[in-house]
């Protein structure tokens, strides 16, 4: 028998096999119903769900190429959310397909990390400074040494006596008088010698026109060594002894044991000439003082005195006693009792005056002449002494 699909559709779509055919096929056929069975509805679903989840597939696949050609900023926040949306989407989908318990690798990690200059960039804060680094400068034990002033005033001597600085022109200059007594201590100009003080000097003050240069200020004091000395003897009058290394006064030397026995007798006395090249010396300024000094070899009880000689034409390599100039009859300074070892000082201020107004000629010298006291044999170191305790002249200047 045939049948029309509307004819089906009005019957229910049930068709009873068993009233139009044969009764051997009406045994063994069932009711069923056209168009689908129980298979047909469990078929649908799962073509649906495999249909969707191919499109979820190909929506992540597209996603995620999306998020792979795009700049991947330092913010690992907005590529964590773009993973958490396609697994949410696949969840919807289907929920059997969801995140294993291991994750996967991330895009972040698997894509080299572009870098975006930024406006503002990060400044780093600057080392520090360890005190290692920075220097210590603590203070120092040695304060340096002082300026060269003559404190006024009494100070106690080595004897314990109230002196001024002058009293070491009677007594001469000692190490262990100047350094360790309180008179030495206050007297540093008079025991410069032995003290590491320092005279100042005024530095030029800068013109206040550039072109224009600074006028040199003048020292205040200057020390001349000693240009020519010598020693000549009454007893071997035509005798030169100025190439020797000591100087040598003496008034009535006793003769020798050798002179005696041969009868020659007194060998007659001894003096001393000195002179001073005053070309560095500035006559025209005030002078406050002119010192002598004389280093003594060989002490005695009167070490001498000084007069200016009456004319200044001697050579030291020449002069005889003969031939030297004598002095001038005025006693300048005298010295007493001088020791071995010191220097001691005679003030010749006046015999240095005295040349500045004779003249031009005598402006440029100042010659000497050393007369012994007593019969004591006084010996000071000349020029030529390998110590270097050679007469000097100091001068010290009035004002700037």
């Amino acid at each position: 028998m045939v049948y029309r699909w509307d004819d089906l559709q009005r019957n229910n779509l049930a068709v009873d096999w068993g009233e139009n055919v044969q009764g051997n096929v009406r045994n063994t056929r069932r009711p069923r119903a056209l168009g689908y069975g129980p298979s047909d509805e469990q078929s649908l679903p799962n073509a649906f769900v495999v249909i969707f989840t191919l499109v979820a597939i190909g929506m992540a696949a597209l996603l995620s190429m999306t998020l792979i050609k795009s700049p991947i900023s330092d913010d690992e926040g907005n590529a964590s959310e773009a993973q958490g949306m396609v697994a949410a989407v696949v969840t919807q989908i289907h929920p059997s397909i969801s995140p294993s318990a291991s994750p996967s690798p991330s895009i972040a990690s698997s894509v080299p990390p572009t870098f975006i200059p930024s406006d503002h960039p990060s400044v780093s804060a600057p080392p520090s400074i360890g005190s290692s680094m920075i220097p210590s400068y603590g203070p120092t034990d040695d304060p340096g040494p002082a300026e060269c002033v003559d404190e006024h005033g009494l100070y106690r001597n080595h004897q314990g006596d109230m002196v001024s600085c002058d009293w070491f022109a009677t007594v001469g200059t000692y190490e262990w008088i100047c350094t360790k007594t309180e008179i030495g201590k206050a007297c540093l100009k008079t025991c410069r010698e032995y003290n590491d003080c320092y005279v100042i000097t005024h530095s030029p003050m800068p013109s206040a026109a550039p072109t224009v240069s600074p006028t040199p200020v003048r020292p205040k004091s200057i020390t001349l060594n000693c240009t020519g000395d010598a020693t000549i003897s009454e007893g071997i009058a035509d005798a030169n002894l100025g190439s020797s290394s000591f100087l040598k006064i003496d008034s009535s030397p006793r003769p020798s044991i050798a002179s005696r026995i041969a009868g020659i007798g007194n060998s007659g006395a001894y003096h001393v000439l000195l002179r001073f090249d005053l070309s560095k010396h500035e006559s025209s300024r005030p002078i406050e003082s002119a010192i002598l000094r004389l280093k003594v070899a060989k002490g005695c009880y009167s070490g001498g005195y000084v007069q200016r000689t009456v004319n200044q034409h001697w050579d030291e390599t020449t002069v005889t006693w003969e031939t030297a100039p004598e002095g001038d009859g005025t006693d300048i300074d005298r010295l007493g009792e001088v020791r071995s070892g010191f220097w001691y000082y005679l003030d010749v201020t006046s015999a240095l005056v005295e040349s500045a107004r004779l003249g031009v000629v005598w402006k440029e010298t100042l010659s000497l002449r050393l007369y012994p006291v007593g019969v004591d044999e006084c010996i000071y170191e000349s020029k030529e002494s390998k110590d270097g305790g050679g007469p000097e002249l100091h001068i010290e200047y009035t004002g700037v």
